[in-house]
């Protein structure tokens, strides 16, 4: 049975590019998903923008990991696919992840006019059951996951890590998460370059950034308590839990092409040696909140947030 698919993205202040973002999705409503906005106390026309192409829109108080779990709680789907605003993304994009998941080799999407097509609404395919999000410091018992008893997972090493075993004479494996390959949108050299050792990192180290586009099954999500209310490296942290909890995530080839924008406002080489500086100091410890004001240099007038 094919799995429902939420696609949660949160936004602020992306009135100019979120029309991009949703366009591609229409399709993937047709065929069963959802789409949900998350907007955090905008001051432009977001709200407006989103609410003829999505299927839910509610405002949250701002910052990406809340306005993320705040549209994880409303969301329908068995799988869930969080979106930055600026993303655009390949109309068949919903069929390879959840055919990764499914631990199938490939995907290939029917026809538009397909028997298989024809006539599909979301309303009727997502099972509207807003659940909450895991508060912080609690854990869901595997055990009671319904998600985990329709996988054939064991836990292994004290329960930090799930194993899917291969299917006997296949040799598929379920995954639990995801994310695709990231490209910048710009022409430079460096930003090909930049999105490449993006892409390399996540495969060695199996950690993912929000950039890739992280897709996740609903019970795996909660079982880790969803993103952690961090200011900055939110999808850093989750990472490291699906990690320890699911194992490696399936990492995508398909490319989702990001806005380099704000890359090329604020200066190409300035960014990635700062990307590269917090990336280094949050391994090693430093209080996100003090990332998050290097990141966001409000103090220095005229210079932009960073991607």
């Amino acid at each position: 049975m094919t799995l429902a698919l939420s696609i949660i993205i949160p936004a602020r202040n992306e009135a100019e590019t979120l029309t991009a973002t949703l366009l591609p999705l229409q399709g993937m409503r047709r065929r069963g998903g959802e789409v949900i906005v998350v907007d955090g106390e905008s001051r432009d026309e977001t709200l407006e923008r989103a609410r003829p192409l999505a299927d839910r829109v509610l405002t949250s108080p701002p910052g990406r990991a809340r306005q993320m779990n705040a549209g994880a709680r409303i969301a329908g789907g068995e799988v869930l696919w969080f979106l930055h605003a600026d993303t655009r993304v390949p109309e068949e994009a919903d069929g390879i992840l959840l055919a990764a998941l499914a631990g199938e080799a490939s995907y290939r999407p029917s026809p538009p006019n397909s028997q298989e097509n024809r006539g599909r609404h979301p309303p009727r395919q997502i099972q509207r059951n807003p659940r909450s999000v895991t508060a912080p410091g609690q854990r869901v018992s595997w055990q009671r996951s319904r998600w985990a008893r329709h996988h054939p997972w064991r836990i292994q090493r004290n329960a930090t890590s799930l194993i899917a075993p291969a299917q006997r004479g296949r040799g598929r494996h379920h995954r639990a998460w995801g994310r695709f390959d990231a490209r910048l949108s710009g022409d430079h050299r460096l930003l090909t370059l930049v999105a490449r050792m993006m892409n390399l990192r996540s495969r060695l180290t199996g950690i993912a950034t929000g950039d890739q586009g992280i897709f996740v099954h609903r019970d795996a999500f909660h079982a880790v308590a969803g993103f952690p209310d961090l200011p900055l490296m939110e999808d850093i942290a989750l990472s490291r839990r699906l990690k320890a909890l699911a194992g490696r995530p399936a990492c995508l080839r398909t490319p989702l092409v990001t806005s380099s924008r704000r890359w090329e406002e604020n200066g190409i080489a300035r960014t990635i040696l700062l990307m590269w500086g917090l990336r280094l100091a949050f391994a090693l410890g430093t209080d996100p909140a003090r990332l998050a004001r290097w990141y966001h240099p409000s103090s220095t007038p005229g210079r932009k947030p960073l991607p």
